[in-house]
């Protein structure tokens, strides 16, 4: 079945892809929340490290509520933290 704005059924995440309702149907009502936004910009690693890295235009530009809501997530369940890259805090660009 094909779906449109108008007959898609009611799930958190903007998707027409008839599989991936499915998926986030089953995910839903299973407890699961689930974003199809919110991915940190790049994900850069070497061998014996991976970055998370959202990137900004500004010191003064914030996450977005989804993108907040996956890099917490990321940093409880995993541990991992999600860096925020601008042009001020250049230094930390190579090294993170």
């Amino acid at each position: 079945m094909g779906y449109t704005k108008a007959n898609r059924p009611a799930i958190k995440v903007r998707t027409l892809n008839p599989v991936e309702i499915e998926v986030v149907q089953e995910l839903e009502a299973a407890g699961w929340t689930v974003v199809k936004r919110g991915w940190p910009d790049l994900i850069a690693w070497k061998p014996s490290k991976v970055r998370l890295i959202e990137v900004k235009r500004s010191p003064g530009h914030k996450l977005k509520a989804s993108q907040a809501m996956v890099a917490e997530a990321l940093r409880r369940a995993l541990g991992v933290q999600v860096e925020i890259l601008h042009p001020g805090n250049r230094a930390d660009w190579e090294n993170g």
